[in-house]
């Protein structure tokens, strides 16, 4: 076979961060892919594969399509055929705790949230009384800073890792809720609550729903909540990205299901990340209420800030309650079983 060319129009220039990601793949798993081309050597279908296996210099399966077939086999190849789906997969939805930042460290920026830098600490500075509460808080660095420096803010993370253990603090969790409840009753319902990346770690549309409505409704009616998340748009656009690789190990290319689902094998389970485009975000938060009061994007992610207006019935609200405060922790199906408690502060901030 003559020595292989490409039928993309400038290979070198278009799908730099796919490439990294295909010879990541090629590297820890082998010579797992090959291509597809014409018997002058024209590689027509996997080209990308085909150009990292002559980067790393390892062998390329080639399949040769006969002249009498190529352009059957060119349109063959280039229908689209059905969708990545991780239906049939197991959902350990503790596995999440793998997405958690670290915040306020490193050098670049020192690893900021933009949603707190641009929206909730200008907020709080300016309701320096305000109670707020930061849902789903992951490590808890902005709410242990915020702490410190004299704000009255909670963090709530059903997921925290205990320290140098790659298990979750069930004993911290507890605490955590604990300070919850007792805020509840004693105060009643949040003057702000924020949700920063925690929509990106969900891993099922109902998880996505009960995360929304348990910060909306712990929020008074007309306070303040931010929600942020990571665009669906910056992902699909690493697909055609000149850009080859990122400073931080870590994948860049996603494979979406109808829902905005991207499924990764890590550590031996499925891990799952939700991807929002901008429109769909917006839509999020009106179907739950939520006034937007301000809106921004970055280059990859966005930030809402808003208003909830509790639009939810009594038994949509206590029902995701019940399953956010009951999720399971461990292999074993522990569960948190803060359900009933939690539901009996909630129910005594709202006055029933």
């Amino acid at each position: 076979m003559p020595p292989a060319y490409f039928s993309t129009a400038n290979p070198k220039s278009n799908g730099g961060k796919l490439r990294n990601d295909i010879m990541v793949m090629i590297t820890r798993f082998g010579n797992w892919g090959g291509c597809v081309a014409t018997s002058r050597g024209e590689v027509f279908h996997a080209a990308q594969y085909a150009l990292c296996a002559k980067t790393l210099g390892v062998p390329c399966l080639v399949f040769v399509v006969p002249p009498g077939l190529e352009d059957e086999a060119r349109r063959a190849l280039g229908a689209k055929y059905g969708e990545y789906s991780y239906e049939h997969l197991p959902k350990h939805t503790f596995i999440q705790t793998l997405a958690q930042l670290p915040r306020l460290s490193g050098t670049k920026k020192l690893n900021c949230s933009p949603a707190y830098e641009k929206l909730v600490i200008p907020w709080m500075s300016a309701h320096p009384d305000a109670r707020v509460l930061d849902f789903g808080c992951g490590r808890g660095d902005y709410v242990a800073m915020l702490a410190r420096r004299g704000f009255n803010i909670l963090g709530l993370e059903f997921f925290k890792r205990a320290p140098n253990a790659n298990r979750i603090d069930v004993s911290a969790v507890n605490a955590m809720v604990d300070a919850v409840e007792n805020s509840l009753r004693k105060h009643g319902l949040f003057d702000a609550v924020v949700c920063d990346y925690v929509l990106n770690s969900v891993d099922t549309v109902q998880a996505e729903s009960d995360v929304v409505t348990c910060v909306s409704a712990l929020c008074k009616k007309g306070g303040t909540v931010w929600m942020s998340g990571r665009s669906r748009e910056c992902a699909e656009r690493n697909l055609t990205s000149t850009v080859a690789i990122y400073k931080k190990n870590k994948r860049q290319i996603e494979f979406f299901d109808k829902d905005g689902f991207s499924g990764l094998f890590r550590k031996g389970r499925w891990f799952y990340q939700k991807f929002h485009t901008v429109q769909q975000a917006r839509q999020l938060a009106k179907k739950h209420g939520i006034a937007i009061r301000a809106f921004q994007k970055t280059a990859v992610a966005w930030q809402i800030e808003g208003n909830p207006s509790h639009p939810h019935a009594a038994s949509e609200v206590e029902e995701a309650i019940a399953r956010e405060f009951n999720l399971p922790l461990n292999d074993a199906w522990r569960r948190l079983g803060r359900d009933a408690s939690m539901l009996a502060a909630y129910r005594e901030a709202i006055g029933k």
